[in-house]
């Protein structure tokens, strides 16, 4: 287990969030770490989603959150420049199956993770059609044409178990990278050309204006 925890250390930065559990009218500590908060508006739940999204452990109480709403809707606002795929994963489909309908809300840029869980959302609303996108596959070994998975675990020593904890770096990464392609891939598909898509799944970043991807969405 120890090997197994130094992976996770060693690819991961730390996020903690503090809330009233009772109220959940939170602001996110103010340091390093700070890159959501939750708040009502208009009586309405607002998650802001910015800076860099850390590891899942970080996201216990957000989720917690989530699975505990009983309104009809919510915003997911977002902004920033991506992070952790398995904790995005995890806040998707979460959103996904919560009794309450979310709506995302792009107000500035939205790069890798945030974009992904832009158009992953029920339902999309850009602030501006100038407002870039930017999709690219995870760091994970998802196919044969991406292997910064393999490279991300290449460092990795020692055995857990009796098993190589390289192997499993690598076999968690994939497994992720899996459920990525399962479970974005098809909302990103939507907004590219069939050109731009075949780039995107040989690894090349794919940079879009809001109004270029309603274009593509038309055509498609």
């Amino acid at each position: 287990m120890k090997n197994i925890t130094m992976i996770i250390i060693a690819v991961i930065m730390s996020l903690t969030l503090l809330s009233d559990r009772i109220h959940f009218n939170v602001t996110a500590i103010d340091n390093q770490y700070s890159n959501f908060k939750v708040q009502y508006e208009d009586g309405e739940p607002a998650i802001y989603l910015t800076g860099t999204i850390s590891e899942p452990d970080n996201y216990r109480d957000l989720i917690m959150y989530i699975n505990s709403l009983d309104v009809p809707k919510a915003k997911l606002y977002l902004a920033g420049h991506g992070g952790r795929v398995e904790s995005t994963l995890q806040l998707i489909n979460t959103i996904r199956h919560s009794k309450t309908d979310f709506t995302a809300v792009v107000y500035g840029d939205v790069y890798s993770a945030h974009a992904m869980l832009a158009v992953s959302m029920p339902h999309l609303i850009v602030k501006d059609d100038n407002i870039v996108f930017l999709f690219h596959l995870p760091a994970y070994e998802v196919n044969k044409t991406h292997l910064l998975g393999s490279q991300v675990c290449e460092g990795v020593t020692g055995t857990d178990r009796g098993v190589s904890a390289k192997d499993k770096c690598i076999s968690f990464m994939k497994a992720t990278g899996n459920e990525f392609i399962k479970t974005v891939v098809p909302h990103i598909n939507s907004f590219l050309t069939p050109n731009q898509f075949n780039d995107f799944m040989s690894g090349d970043d794919i940079v879009l204006s809001y109004k270029e991807m309603l274009n593509n969405k038309k055509v498609n």
